[in-house]
């Protein structure tokens, strides 16, 4: 039987998982009770009971009905994450006990870069080592090109749709920072990465009609010069100056809401803008949206074509 497994890195479900997801994402058995007492204020102000967990779970959940009722293919979907359950040993372990041999992996962002894809499948072949079932099980990966239409169209309608909030006599003075998690690496990989990005923003920005925008990155570690750049603090900065009054923030990576991206480019952005006298915005990310998930279905059937 084949079967999809969605990866990602992290989805907390509970306030009581953050302590353990930022003690793995920083490879340590606990993190001191300042970044957890940072992290529960940052949800706090956020005041949303909605978690990144749930929404990957509908999607999973969605995007296995859409495949049965809009694509006539009976492919269970099943999720694992890096550092928040489910983990991939205890996701594989439930996909040989329910008879799959074959497991597809696909990731929910346009830019999965060929390490990603080759770590991604690592940690699968990993597991099914682990379980003596590496001769038996095939593991293979689906990853839709960057640019692919399907994906620019969901980017370019919320894009799109936050421009035109904006008052007609702001358009002309604003401008749309396409965005993405800063990646750390060689100077080649941050290149290459780079180069992917400006593709995807360039292919959005034709679609909505958009000549205002630029590129920069969000979430940079502390060693700017291992990661990815502009920062999109800086950036802005720099538009004040050149007399832009008006900033839209949209991601092109991070397609579910998510407390980092509330604040990077959601409440940091805005309290900067408001400093320097900008009016702020930022373009909805597509969550478990229709769109979003008929789009991910397709994908995924056309590679059985």
């Amino acid at each position: 039987m084949k079967a999809i497994l969605l990866m990602g890195y992290g989805a907390p479900e509970s306030m009581d998982d953050i302590g353990a997801y930022y003690a793995s994402i920083h490879h340590r058995k606990s993190v001191g009770r300042a970044v957890v007492k940072k992290a529960e204020r940052q949800f706090y102000h956020h005041g949303t009971g909605e978690t990144l967990g749930s929404i990957a779970k509908r999607q999973a959940t969605s995007i296995e009905i859409a495949l049965d009722r809009c694509f006539g293919m009976k492919l269970p979907v099943y999720s694992a994450f890096r550092h928040t359950a489910p983990f991939a040993d205890r996701t594989v372990e439930k996909m040989l006990r329910d008879g799959v041999t074959g497991i597809y992996l696909f990731t929910l962002k346009p830019i999965v870069t060929e390490r990603e894809a080759l770590l991604n499948e690592k940690i699968v072949e990993k597991e099914l080592k682990r379980l003596n079932q590496a001769e038996k099980v095939t593991v293979h990966t689906i990853l839709p090109e960057h640019i692919d239409e399907r994906w620019v169209n969901i980017l370019a309608n919320r894009a799109k749709s936050a421009w035109t909030w904006l008052p007609e006599k702001l358009q002309p003075h604003a401008e749309v920072i396409f965005t993405a998690h800063s990646v750390a690496g060689k100077a080649t990989q941050r290149e290459s990465y780079d180069k992917l990005l400006k593709e995807l923003a360039s292919a959005v920005a034709d679609i909505a009609g958009l000549k205002q925008y630029s590129t920069a990155y969000r979430s940079a570690g502390r060693n700017r010069d291992m990661w990815s750049g502009p920062d999109i603090l800086e950036v802005i900065r720099e538009k004040s100056e050149e007399g832009c009054k008006a900033v839209i923030a949209a991601d092109l990576q991070s397609l579910a809401e998510n407390i980092e991206t509330a604040f990077d480019i959601g409440y940091d952005l805005q309290e900067l803008c408001s400093e320097l006298d900008m009016k702020f915005l930022r373009a909805a990310q597509p969550n478990d949206s229709f769109d979003l998930i008929i789009a991910a279905a397709e994908m995924i059937a056309d590679h059985f074509k």
